[in-house]
């Protein structure tokens, strides 16, 4: 899956990335979101100052929460009955 978002500024577009990412329902294999979520959060990331070494600068990032709380399940299984009933096409 690739996502392509642009604004008419840098935190209208990283707005917009965040809401994307938030209302992504993929399901089966493991993503890479919430790396990118945590990614768009940081204050040099939000002011545009990040240049090809980030992630070497920015190794926190790798440090991930965990996802699978009870609170995070349930939104998952809700989601997911959302997008099913919406789109009786998806398997």
């Amino acid at each position: 899956v690739k996502l392509t978002v642009h604004g008419f500024s840098w935190n209208e577009t990283v707005d917009r990335l965040r809401r994307c990412l938030r209302n992504f329902v993929i399901t089966g294999p493991k993503t890479t979101i919430p790396f990118y979520l945590e990614l768009i959060d940081e204050p040099d990331f939000q002011k545009g100052n990040f240049d090809t070494s980030y992630l070497d600068t920015h190794a926190h990032l790798f440090e991930f929460k965990d996802q699978n709380t009870e609170i995070n399940k349930l939104a998952k299984l809700i989601a997911e009955i959302h997008y099913k009933e919406e789109n009786s096409y998806a398997i």
